[in-house]
């Protein structure tokens, strides 16, 4: 913490240019340090990403972020075994069956733009911001595993096991604990 004492070399400020900078610098406080303008102008630009960058909880983040690309991944190639995967029955009409596979197919590119979404928000190095993104994927996680219980009436804890892990990031990214 900087002490600043009131006695300023009177002297010595009118032999400096004059700036604010230099004024300061010649307190008489031997602890006070001059910031350089470039470590400044990179704490402006990231005034977070070096104090959580290598957390546990913030990696932790953007592996939690990566889970549903691979998910969608899999929902885009391989929809039948997405469907059975999630233990929605698969149609055996082939209209039905486009259908569903053309919807598996949104549910897979929208996982896919989720976590490439998830991704950019962890690489602001913000904390708070990745708690939001993350608040955002388990509204996500909810609602998918109350559209499975509504449709098949069950297989929602495939997908709500996934919250009390993202519940439990987001309490470490908001800091509550």
């Amino acid at each position: 913490m900087l002490a600043w004492k009131s006695h300023i070399d009177y002297a010595g400020l009118k032999a400096l240019s004059g700036s604010l900078i230099s004024a300061i610098k010649r307190v008489s406080n031997p602890d006070f340090q001059r910031i350089s303008p470039a470590y400044h102008l990179q704490l402006i630009k990231n005034p977070i990403m070096s104090l959580t960058r290598d957390t546990f909880i913030y990696r932790g983040a953007l592996v939690i972020g990566l889970l549903p690309s691979f998910f969608g991944l899999n929902s885009l190639l391989r929809p039948e075994a997405s469907l059975k995967s999630v233990e929605f029955p698969v149609p055996t009409d082939p209209e039905s069956r486009k259908l569903v596979f053309g919807l598996m197919r949104i549910y897979g590119i929208r996982n896919v733009v989720v976590s490439f979404a998830l991704t950019l928000i962890w690489l602001t190095g913000n904390k708070r911001f990745v708690g939001l993104g993350l608040l955002g994927a388990l509204s996500m996680v909810i609602t998918d595993g109350l559209v499975s219980k509504s449709v098949t009436g069950g297989g929602e804890w495939n997908h709500w096991s996934f919250g009390p892990v993202i519940g439990g990031f987001v309490a470490g990214l908001f800091g509550w604990f």
